[in-house]
């Protein structure tokens, strides 16, 4: 299966991963991720390629992950001065 492919198939999944990427790892939600991807490859990976493949959609900044949520920052009025 060509690295391409791979990779627009873990985009796809990166979508729907209900936990940030880096807590992923040895839970049951990789596993699910894992199995689904084989669904979609149809052809048989090991748990490395689809890792491999995962964290390398979310560096070409394929597919929308939670890890891209931010907390809200809290908003200063601009009549405060900085570093008051």
């Amino acid at each position: 299966m060509a690295i391409a492919r791979r990779i627009e198939i873990a985009k796809q999944l990166l979508t729907e991963l209900p936990l940030t990427l880096d807590r992923l790892p040895y839970t049951p939600d990789f596993e699910a991720v894992y199995a689904k991807f084989l669904t979609r490859a149809g052809m048989a990976l090991t748990r490395h390629e689809v890792w491999w493949a995962l964290l390398h959609a979310r560096k070409r900044g394929l597919g929308s992950s939670p890890c891209k949520r931010r907390r809200n920052r809290p908003v200063v009025p601009a009549s405060i001065p900085a570093g008051s």
